[in-house]
């Protein structure tokens, strides 16, 4: 709503119908039963609001917490819990590849890499990861090795929303995203070693889906006084990468201050510490 108002002041709101076209993307029904590289219409006044990620996340709990408790003491039921929710996506993707109300179609997806995640930290890896030794070639050769293997198969399938070559690659492409999300732990581990680095990334990391969740809306406020916006795209085709680098920088600021200034508010309220993290 500040949005279609911000737009309505500066002349440029198509109508009401772009507040229902939003309210459809906030609750994941665009585009329902449509092809998955379908391109239903963008909210002028929407922003990222109802994105995937979010809807993604909520199906993928779901499944997780439904299931965790019951695999966590045993390998094998870890293993066979992520080769039934590959096979479930693989089936989705050959036989279903239409998008489904509220994204659940991603919830197998999400819950496998909450299953991988809880599989590597009975492993120990995410503290080795979290040790990283500039010293260790064997940490080098983990950091260099997923990055080479990520990069080749990413080349060969290329990851997205859009898959569009049936459910028999699903594996791979599971493969593909944990090599990543194993090269992605040991180079933040890394990062983390430069001094004041990692106090920046832990303050980030405490705002990540706030910040998710409010950067689509306040980047198309600020194009909003200088583009026009046609409905195809989140931001304005014609705006040059100075522009865009430029309003990237700005949204995170004021996406990290929006947080902390709401985080501020209900902790008095409610007693909670982080209600956007």
């Amino acid at each position: 709503l500040i949005s279609y108002a911000w737009m309505a002041v500066l002349g440029k709101a198509p109508g009401p119908e772009d507040i229902l076209t939003a309210c459809q993307w906030g609750f994941g029904m665009n585009g329902v039963f449509e092809p998955l590289n379908a391109s239903p219409p963008h909210p002028i006044c929407g922003g990222s609001v109802g994105y995937y990620f979010l809807w993604a996340m909520i199906w993928g709990f779901a499944i997780f917490y439904a299931a965790a408790g019951r695999i966590y003491s045993s390998w094998r039921k870890c293993v066979a819990s992520v080769a039934v929710l590959l096979v479930i996506t693989a089936i989705l993707q050959e036989f279903f590849p239409v998008k489904l109300p509220m994204y659940c179609q991603l919830g197998p997806p999400a819950a496998m890499f909450m299953i991988l995640g809880m599989m590597l930290s009975k492993l120990g890896a995410i503290e080795s990861a979290e040790s990283f030794d500039i010293r260790s070639w064997k940490i080098w050769a983990v950091l260099a090795g997923s990055a080479v293997s990520a990069a080749a198969l990413a080349i060969i399938f290329p990851p997205g929303l859009e898959w569009q070559y049936g459910g028999a690659p699903v594996p791979i492409l599971f493969t593909e995203a944990a090599i990543v999300f194993i090269f992605l732990m040991h180079l933040s581990a890394l990062v983390s070693k430069i001094p004041g680095i990692s106090n920046i990334f832990i303050f980030a990391g405490k705002h990540t889906l706030g910040t998710l969740l409010l950067h689509g809306s306040v980047a198309t406020m600020i194009f909003a006084p200088f583009f026009d916006f046609d409905g195809i795209s989140w931001f304005p085709k014609d705006a040059d990468f100075a522009s865009r680098l430029s309003v990237a920088a700005i949204t995170v600021i004021i996406c990290m201050c929006t947080c902390v200034i709401v985080n501020s508010f209900l902790a008095r309220k409610t007693g909670s510490r982080n209600i956007t993290g």
